[in-house]
C-alpha cells in the first residue's frame, strides 16, 4: 500500500454545505488526499450522545460529499468523535437514554460518560456502529475515548458505579465498598489481591465492548475496516489494557489491525520536548500493537490554527513519523465546528511537497519494527505488578518502564522495545527503568544479568534491591535522597578521563526534578563521577560499572521527567562505556553531528 494521507474534518449538515464540500474537493485534489475521515456531532457541535435520528443527515450529507470525492480518486470514512465520551461539557442524556453513568474513585458520577459494562450502552453501541457502517466508510474509526480514564470532570482512572461494584464483589466473594476497593487496590507494597481483580475487569470489559462494536459493523459491512485511536500507554497500562484483544476484536479474523497512535503534540513544543514523547509514547505503541497492525498516527493541532503549530513543525512530525513503520498519516488540521477548509492556511502546498519524501522512504521496504542497538524491555500489564508509594492516586499505577528510549536517542544510541518474553534477550545490551523487574520471577532475573550488559537508572536499582536480589549489581544497599536535599549538589568526574573535552567534567544534580539513590557496594565499581557537596566535599558514588557488566545510573522517581539527563558529559559518559563493550557488542551509535562513531556496530 502506498503511504496514505488521511484528512479528518467536519461538514455540518445544512451549513453552508455545498461551498464546504467545493472547497474540500479542491484541498484534497491540490494536497494529494487519499481519504477524508468525515467526523459526526462533534466539538462544539456535540449535542450528547447522538440518537439514530440526529446522526441520519450527517450521514447523509457525507454521503453527497463522497460523491464528489470519488470524482478525484478519494475515498470516504467515518470518524465519530465520541465513543464513550472524552468529558461531559455541561451536556447529559437524552430522554430514553437510560445509560448508566460512570463513576470516579471519589464517587463522582458523570453526567453523560457511559458505564462501559451498561447493558442498554452497549446495544446502543451496536445500533450506532451498524448504522455507521451502512455508509459503507472505507475506515470507520473508534475515537480515543475508549478508555477508562480522562473522562472530565471525573477522576482518572477506572469506573466504580454500582454495577462494576456488584461485579467487583462478586468477584471478591463477598461485598466491597468503594472506599475499601479502592483503598485496597492502591495501597502501598505489595499489591493486594483486589488490584488484579480490579485490573482483570478492565481489561475484560474493555475487549468485549470492542468485540461486540467489530461484530455489529461486520454483519452489515464485512469489508469496512475498522481503526482504533489510543493515547499514552503508560496510563492505559494502568487500565490493563489488552492491546492485541481490543485490535483483534474490531479488525476480525479476515483484516489486520488498524490503529491510530498518538503523536504527542497537540501543540507546538520544542525538538527535544517532543522527542521526549515520540519516544515513549509513540514507539513504546507500535511495539505494544500486532507486528501486522497498519499504523496511521495523528498529526493533531489544537486549537486549529497556525498559531498553535507551524507547518513546518507538522511536516517535521509526518517525516519522523515514518520510523514508525507506518502506512500514513491522519491529520486533524481544521476546527471541528463545521467552518470546513480554512483557505488561506496553505496547508495543501507543505502536504504536497513532503508527500514525495514519504512514497520514497515507504518504498525502501526498510525493516522498521526490527531496529537494533540496546534493548528496553516494557510490560503491557506492569500495574500488576507495580507498587505504589502513597497509595492516594489511581496515578500511582502508571508505570516508567520507557525512560532510556527517549535518553538513548538524544544521546545517539540506538534502541528498541521489547514488549514479550525477556527470556529471548541474550548477549546484548539491555536498559532498564522503573519497576520492570517485578514482572518477572528470580530466575527471568538471574538470566537477563547473566545473558547481558544491563543498563539501570535508579528506580530499576532500587527495585532489585527491594526483590533481594541486589547483589546481581554489587549492590548491599540504596537509599533514596529527595531532589535537592543538599547533600549532592553535583557530579565530578573521577576516572582520570577528559568527557567533552573537559577535565574533572561536572553534571549537575540540583534542580533536575529527580531523586538521587545513594548505593553502597559489596565490591568495589568502577566509577565515572562521584557526587559532591557545593563545599566540593565528595558525596557517594554516581554513574558506576560494575563487573564490567552492569551500568547504574542512580536517579530516578522523576517528578519533571527525563530531561535532566540531557548534559553533554552524561552523553559522553555512557557511549564511552558502551564503545568500552567492543566492536562485537557495542551498539550503533553517532555523534552530535550524527556521524557514526568508530567502534560501534554498523546497522545490518
Amino acid at each position: 500500500m502506498p503511504f496514505q494521507y488521511r484528512l479528518r474534518l467536519t461538514i455540518q449538515p445544512g451549513f453552508h454545505e455545498a461551498e464546504k464540500v467545493d472547497a474540500l474537493v479542491r484541498f484534497c485534489r491540490d494536497a494529494g488526499i487519499d481519504d477524508v475521515m468525515f467526523f459526526t456531532s462533534c466539538g462544539e457541535l456535540d449535542q450528547g450522545h447522538a440518537t439514530a435520528a440526529e446522526m441520519r443527515p450527517w450521514l447523509e450529507t457525507i454521503r453527497r460529499a463522497g460523491e464528489a470525492l470519488r470524482e478525484i480518486g478519494t475515498t470516504t470514512s467515518l470518524n465519530p468523535l465520541m465513543t464513550l465520551r472524552h468529558f461531559d461539557h455541561g451536556r447529559v442524556l437524552k430522554p430514553g437514554q437510560r445509560f448508566e453513568r460512570m463513576v470516579d474513585c471519589r464517587g463522582r458520577q458523570s453526567s453523560l460518560t457511559p458505564c462501559p459494562l451498561c447493558p442498554e450502552f452497549g446495544r446502543y453501541l451496536e445500533e450506532m456502529f451498524a448504522l455507521y457502517a451502512e455508509a459503507r466508510p472505507t475506515y470507520l474509526w473508534v475515537e480515543d475515548d475508549f478508555r477508562l480514564h480522562n473522562h472530565h470532570p471525573l477522576e482518572w482512572g477506572g469506573c466504580f458505579c454500582d454495577r462494576h461494584l456488584a461485579e467487583f464483589s462478586r468477584r471478591a466473594g463477598r461485598p466491597v465498598s468503594r472506599e475499601e476497593f479502592v483503598r485496597a487496590i492502591l495501597a502501598p507494597g505489595t499489591p493486594h489481591p483486589f488490584r488484579a481483580l480490579w485490573l482483570d475487569v478492565c481489561r475484560e470489559s474493555m475487549v468485549a465492548l470492542a468485540q461486540r462494536i467489530g461484530d455489529a459493523v461486520r454483519a452489515v459491512a464485512p469489508d469496512t475496516r475498522l481503526g482504533l485511536m489510543s493515547s499514552d500507554p503508560a496510563v492505559h497500562c494502568a487500565e490493563a489494557r489488552d492491546w492485541h484483544g481490543i485490535l483483534r476484536a474490531l479488525a476480525g479474523p479476515e483484516h489486520a489491525p488498524v490503529l491510530r497512535p498518538s503523536l504527542p503534540a497537540y501543540r507546538e513544543p520544542s525538538p527535544a520536548a517532543y522527542l521526549v514523547g515520540f519516544n515513549q509514547v509513540s514507539r513504546q505503541t507500535r511495539a505494544l500493537v500486532p507486528a501486522n497492525t497498519e499504523c496511521y498516527p495523528e498529526l493533531e493541532n489544537y486549537p486549529h490554527a497556525r498559531f498553535t503549530k507551524s507547518k513546518r513543525f507538522s511536516r517535521f512530525q509526518i517525516t519522523s513519523a515514518l520510523s514508525l513503520g507506518i502506512q500514513g498519516i491522519t491529520m486533524n488540521l481544521f476546527d471541528m465546528m463545521g467552518n470546513g477548509i480554512h483557505p488561506g492556511q496553505g496547508w495543501e502546498a507543505m502536504l504536497a511537497e513532503t508527500r514525495p519524501f514519504c512514497e520514497a522512504i515507504c518504498a525502501l521496504g526498510l525493516e522498521t519494527m526490527r531496529p537494533g542497538g540496546i534493548t528496553v524491555p516494557v510490560c503491557p500489564t506492569a500495574a500488576y505488578t507495580l507498587h505504589t508509594q502513597q497509595g492516594e492516586r489511581l496515578e500511582e499505577l502508571h508505570p516508567t518502564e520507557a525512560i532510556w528510549p527517549a535518553v538513548l536517542s538524544a544521546f545517539g544510541i540506538a534502541n528498541t522495545y521489547h514488549a514479550t518474553a525477556p527470556d529471548a534477550l541474550v548477549d546484548g545490551c539491555v536498559a532498564l527503568s522503573g519497576q520492570y523487574l517485578r514482572n518477572l520471577t528470580t530466575a527471568q532475573i538471574e538470566r537477563l544479568f547473566a545473558r547481558n550488559f544491563v543498563i539501570l537508572d535508579g528506580d530499576a536499582v532500587a527495585t532489585l534491591v527491594a526483590l533481594g536480589l541486589g547483589e546481581l549489581a554489587g549492590i548491599t544497599r540504596a537509599t533514596w535522597v529527595a531532589l535537592n536535599e543538599g547533600r549532592h549538589s553535583y557530579e565530578q568526574v573521577c576516572d582520570g578521563e577528559r568527557y567533552e573535552g573537559l577535565p574533572e567534567a561536572r553534571l549537575s544534580l540540583q534542580e533536575t526534578g529527580c531523586w538521587f539513590l545513594d548505593i553502597e557496594y559489596g565490591r568495589p565499581p568502577a566509577l565515572k563521577p562521584t557526587t559532591r557537596h557545593p563545599s566540593g566535599e565528595v558525596g557517594a558514588p554516581g554513574i558506576a560499572v560494575v563487573d564490567g557488566r552492569v551500568a547504574l545510573f542512580p536517579y530516578g522517581r522523576y517528578g519533571a521527567g527525563v530531561s535532566f539527563y540531557f548534559q553533554p558529559a552524561r552523553q559522553a559518559i555512557l557511549q564511552a562505556v558502551l564503545r568500552g563493550l567492543g566492536p562485537d557488542r557495542c551498539p550503533p551509535l553517532r555523534d552530535r553531528r550524527g556521524v557514526r562513531l568508530p567502534g560501534s556496530l554498523p546497522r545490518a
